[in-house]
């Protein structure tokens, strides 16, 4: 599953819904304790697009894929569905106007956050 990776996890005045959620998300970078680390030159057009109708169409790599989505209020996390109904989930760690940060549920990027900007 190529689904571009999405993990948040709420501060405690941070609202965390469908609306707020739902936009063009470009991925800006990783974070790996302290250190940051920039797209590769063959992220550098990768995005996920969260629609309210809870589709997505996530772009990774330069490889298109869409599905469903459905946002976990209680447990802060996003569950993506690709078209052969394989799912993944990402913790948001933070949800802003200007920024998502997101955590995947995979055990070998448990560690890294993922950070997106908005974008038209």
């Amino acid at each position: 599953m190529s689904l571009l990776v999405v993990t948040c996890y709420g501060a405690k005045a941070q609202k965390i819904d469908k609306k707020s959620l739902a936009k063009k998300w470009k991925l800006v970078g990783y974070q790996y304790g302290k250190t940051w680390h920039k797209p590769s030159s063959k992220e550098r057009g990768d995005y996920i697009l969260l629609r309210n109708n809870q589709t997505y169409v996530s772009v990774s790599e330069g490889k298109t894929e869409t599905g469903k989505w459905s946002l976990n209020t209680n447990g802060k996390y996003i569950r993506f569905w690709d078209k052969q109904g394989k799912s993944i989930r990402f913790f948001v760690r933070v949800l802003k106007t200007n920024r998502l940060v997101m955590k995947a549920d995979i055990e070998d990027m448990r560690e890294i956050d993922i950070h997106y900007v908005p974008t038209k």
